[in-house]
C-alpha cells in the first residue's frame, strides 16, 4: 500500500491505495469488516473478485481509500470510475460503490473524515460527476458533509410469473396454495409466453448490442456507457455470478436486448432484470415473457416466481402499464434504492441533478 496523499493527523491515518501493488493484506481486512457487518459480499470477496471489481475494470481506473488504526484497516471507501455521458458529452463518472466502517471504530466520526478525504481527492481528477446508492446508515453523511443530492428513488416493479411458487413457500398448505395461486394468477393477468423464433440467447456481446444501446440511450443525458467492453466485463467476467442475455431479432436486426440474473427474494427463486435496451417495446416485452423459460437452463430446472426490476428510466416508467409489471409500494420494498449524485464539474449542475436525464438500472447498483 502506498500513501499517495498526505494523511490527516489523528489516531488513525487515512490514505489512498496504490492499486498497482498486491493487496492481500487489505483484502483480508476487508473480509473481516464484511463478516462483522454481515455483508452479502463476505462470501465472495477474495483476490479474484477484488481484481475484477477494482483493478480490471474497463477503464482500468478506480480509487480506493482506507482508514487504518493500529496496522488494521477499519474503514474503506471504494470508487470505480467509468466512461459515461454527462449532459450528453463524453466524461468520466465515479460510482461510490462500497463503503464501510468496522463496528469497533464507529461513533468516532471516522466515516465522515474518510468520505471527505475521498471526495477531495476525486475533485482533483477529471471526473464530471459521482453517483451512489447509500444505505440508511451512511446516507446522512453523503447528504450533510459531501454535497450529494437525492435525485430519485429507483422505481421498483414485479412481474409475476407464478404466485404459487411463493405461496408454497410461505403457506405450505398444498391445496390452498395452488387454488389461491391460480386465482391470483388470473387476477394479475399473468401473460403467457408466445412462440417465436426471433428470440435468441446472446452468448457474447458484439457491436449490434452496442449500437442498440447507443440508440436507446440517445434520449438521456447522464449514464454509464454500455459498450462491448463494459458489458463483457460487467456480465461475462464477474466472478460467482451467472447472467444470461436475450436478444430479439427482426430480419437479422437486433431490436431488443435484456440481461437477467437468477437470484433469491423472499426465499424463492426470482429473475432480476439487470439491464436492457430496445427500439421496439413489443419485442422487449416478448423477451421478458420468454426469460423464465430460458432461466431454467441455469437453475437446474427450478422455476422463478417473478421478475424484479428497478430503474431510473423515464421511458420505461412513462408507460401506462409497463409490460404487466406492477409497481412495488415503498412500504413493501426491503431496501429503497436512493440515487444520489454530486457534480464535480459545476458547468452541468442542473442537468446532473435532474433525475429525468439519467438512465440507471440494477446493473449500476452492484449489490446483487
Amino acid at each position: 500500500m502506498s500513501n499517495n496523499i498526505t494523511s490527516q493527523p489523528s489516531a488513525y491515518r487515512i490514505y489512498k491505495i496504490d492499486l498497482a501493488l498486491p493487496q492481500t493484506k487489505l483484502i483480508s481486512h476487508i473480509q473481516e469488516i464484511l463478516n462483522e457487518t454481515q455483508s452479502h459480499k463476505a462470501t465472495v470477496m477474495n483476490e479474484n473478485f477484488w481484481n475484477w471489481q477494482y483493478v480490471n475494470t474497463p477503464g482500468k481506473h478506480s480509487c480506493v481509500y482506507v482508514a487504518e488504526m493500529n496496522d488494521q484497516i477499519v474503514g474503506y471507501y471504494h470508487v470505480p470510475i467509468y466512461e459515461g455521458k454527462i449532459a450528453g458529452q463524453d466524461g468520466l463518472i465515479a460510482m461510490i460503490q462500497d463503503v464501510a466502517i468496522h463496528p469497533a471504530a464507529r461513533g468516532k466520526g471516522l466515516f465522515t473524515k474518510l468520505a471527505t478525504y475521498a471526495n477531495q481527492d476525486i475533485d482533483t481528477q477529471k471526473i464530471e460527476a459521482c453517483y451512489t446508492f447509500p444505505n440508511h446508515k451512511s446516507i446522512h453523511t453523503f447528504l450533510k458533509y459531501n454535497d450529494y443530492t437525492i435525485i430519485d428513488v429507483l422505481k421498483s416493479y414485479i412481474l409475476w410469473i407464478d404466485t404459487r411458487i411463493l405461496l408454497r413457500k410461505k403457506l405450505k398448505i398444498p391445496l390452498i396454495n395452488d387454488a389461491l395461486g391460480y386465482i391470483l394468477n388470473l387476477f394479475l393477468k399473468i401473460p403467457q409466453k408466445q412462440k417465436t423464433e426471433s428470440i435468441q440467447e446472446i452468448e457474447n456481446f458484439d457491436t449490434s448490442v452496442e449500437r442498440l444501446y447507443q440508440t436507446y440511450l440517445q434520449q438521456y443525458s447522464n449514464y454509464v456507457i454500455r459498450n462491448v467492453e463494459y458489458l463483457t466485463w460487467r456480465y461475462k467476467m464477474r466472478p460467482y455470478s451467472t447472467y444470461f442475455t436475450l436478444g430479439y431479432y427482426e430480419a437479422n436486426n437486433l431490436t431488443a436486448v435484456a440481461i437477467f440474473k437468477i437470484d433469491t427474494m423472499f426465499k424463492v427463486p426470482v429473475l432480476l432484470l439487470m439491464d436492457y435496451a430496445f427500439t421496439d417495446i413489443k419485442h422487449f416485452f416478448e423477451l421478458i415473457q420468454h426469460a423464465p423459460t430460458i432461466s431454467q437452463k441455469y437453475s437446474a430446472g427450478e422455476k422463478v416466481a417473478f421478475i424484479f426490476a428497478a430503474m431510473c428510466d423515464k421511458h420505461f416508467i412513462g408507460q401506462k402499464k409497463p409490460f404487466f409489471f406492477l409497481p412495488v409500494p415503498k412500504w413493501m420494498n426491503p431496501r429503497k434504492l436512493h440515487l444520489l449524485t454530486r457534480p464535480v464539474q459545476n458547468s452541468h449542475y442542473d442537468i446532473i441533478k435532474d433525475s429525468q436525464k439519467w438512465f440507471v438500472t440494477l446493473g449500476d447498483w452492484d449489490v446483487f
